[in-house]
């Protein structure tokens, strides 16, 4: 440290410390123009250090910075919400609510199981894995990070506007069917860990897992492909 006072004052100090307990007795060590690195009173230097340096203790690490944290989550306090069950709901505020319905569970499109949804979902919910189900019998599933509802206006347009590239438009016309009798639900919401991670990669794995588990690559279903680079 710097001490500002006189060399008599200090000395002084230092006498009183040491007067205090004969059993302990303070050692001092001072140097009237310098610390152990830099020269403070060394006339070149003072027009660089205009003021004195000052001695700064910082803490040395210990047990917790060098743990990685614990990804456990804490503990949730109960509220209204978890009461509901998980589920596919209408949020009631917008035009593709006539196109879902309220549901907890869905079935197998070729093995008739039934399959629980899993999160609470509604035309507002983001990031999540989705079905879309045809009159005929055939269902198509999609992946979205945007509001459920956005994607539905999405397929309507292309259905309206003959969009050759979607397979679900190219079958919803060529089957005849009309566009309100598209039916979806959402079936998954994907969430990340606490550490976070690729929110896309993570919906890609689970549309293509979806995809698998419930046979709906054409022609058996209308989706095109099966992605398997996510899971490189």
């Amino acid at each position: 440290m710097i001490y500002t006072g006189t060399q008599e004052e200090l000395l002084e100090f230092h006498a009183y410390l040491s007067s205090m307990n004969e059993h302990l007795h303070f050692t001092i060590n001072y140097d009237l123009s310098q610390i152990s690195f830099l020269d403070v009173m060394d006339p070149q230097l003072k027009p660089i250090f205009k003021y004195p340096p000052r001695m700064v203790f910082k803490r040395p690490p210990n047990v917790r910075d060098i743990v990685v944290k614990s990804d456990y989550p804490p503990e949730k306090r109960e509220t209204f919400l978890d009461k509901v069950r998980e589920g596919n709901y209408k949020c009631g505020q917008c035009a593709q609510c006539s196109f879902t319905y309220k549901c907890n569970s869905f079935t197998h499109p070729r093995t008739g199981q039934r399959l629980k949804i899993k999160g609470l979902i509604t035309c507002m919910s983001t990031n999540l894995v989705n079905m879309f189900k045809c009159p005929c019998g055939l269902s198509y599933i999609g992946k979205t990070c945007r509001s459920l509802k956005t994607r539905i206006c999405e397929h309507h347009s292309n259905i309206r506007t003959g969009e050759t590239k979607k397979l679900v438009a190219v079958h919803f016309l060529q089957a005849g069917h009309p566009i309100s009798s598209l039916r979806y639900i959402g079936i998954e919401m994907v969430k990340m860990s606490r550490r976070g991670g690729d929110i896309e990669r993570k919906l890609r794995q689970r549309e293509s897992f979806w995809i698998h588990r419930l046979n709906t690559l054409s022609p058996l279903g209308l989706n095109e492909e099966f992605d398997l680079k996510p899971f490189l």
